[in-house]
């Protein structure tokens, strides 16, 4: 009976576990997929077909070099997006010329074509091509097949988020240094509010942290931290708590934390 019942445990818990193993894959998948289409098809707009390549050759003011390939290992190319959004946001955030909205522009131009490049090349085509081998295994409720294709994707997705790091970077050196941080600062009152908005602040209040929040960026910056915007969100935080808010509003504050315990993770 003992021997019997021990077997049992062990394979529910092997079960069990390679149950938990799958869950993890499938949310990975999606969390996989999703990035992928962002940066594929979801945020580009491909132009309909509808007219001959000949005629469409001759009326179009701009064509498509001919060299280059409609498809590559047997998919569409792909453009990432232009992040047109996040450039007219910080242009009026932090009111630049004609010429400093112009350097930025060029800044993020390259940062589309530097994806968009490496999306349709060879590394990138190895990504897609791993994403539908790991849809396939999820399907197929292979365990060790997802453990090595995500031990394989590795290498490609850790070269893409360098990519996208790098190209974050040559967007912030368009920008002089109290652009930075008041680039960041907004952002991160931006993110704030957004944890905060069950919380009763006052204007004064609303007002205290927007003044605050440049002084914890910069002093994030000199203290050389990882993620200064983040480190900086942790001690903004500390100080909204020890200098701005009344008793009353303490519960909503601490409810509004335990509700985002990662918030200071999307930076």
């Amino acid at each position: 009976m003992y021997i019997n019942a021990r077997t049992r445990n062990l394979h529910r818990d092997r079960g069990s576990r390679n149950n938990r193993e799958m869950r993890y894959s499938k949310n990975l998948l999606i969390i996989f997929t999703l990035a992928l289409l962002c940066v594929s098809s979801a945020c580009s707009s491909p132009e309909p077909q509808t007219a001959p390549v000949q005629e469409a050759s001759t009326e179009s003011p701009n064509p498509a070099p001919p060299s280059q390939p409609e498809t590559v290992n047997d998919r569409p190319n792909v453009e990432a997006p232009s992040f047109e959004e996040e450039y007219q946001e910080m242009v009026a955030v932090l009111e630049l010329t004609p010429d400093e909205a112009w350097e930025l522009k060029e800044a993020f131009d390259a940062r589309t074509q530097k994806l968009t490049e490496w999306l349709n090349g060879p590394e990138g085509q190895a990504l897609y091509a791993e994403q539908e081998a790991l849809s396939k295994a999820v399907e197929d409720r292979d365990v060790q097949g997802v453990r090595a294709i995500t031990r394989k994707a590795t290498t490609e997705r850790d070269k893409f988020q360098a990519l996208i790091d790098s190209t974050e970077e040559d967007i912030r050196i368009a920008l002089t240094r109290d652009q930075r941080i008041q680039w960041d600062a907004h952002r991160l009152t931006t993110k704030m509010f957004e944890v905060l908005a069950d919380v009763p602040l006052t204007e004064f209040q609303k007002h205290a942290i927007r003044e605050w929040a440049p002084t914890h960026v910069e002093m994030a910056m000199r203290g050389r931290e990882p993620n200064p915007i983040a480190s900086a969100y942790v001690s903004l935080e500390k100080e909204i708590t020890n200098r701005l808010l009344t008793d009353d509003q303490r519960p909503a504050f601490e409810a509004a934390n335990k509700k985002n315990p990662m918030r200071t993770l999307g930076f």
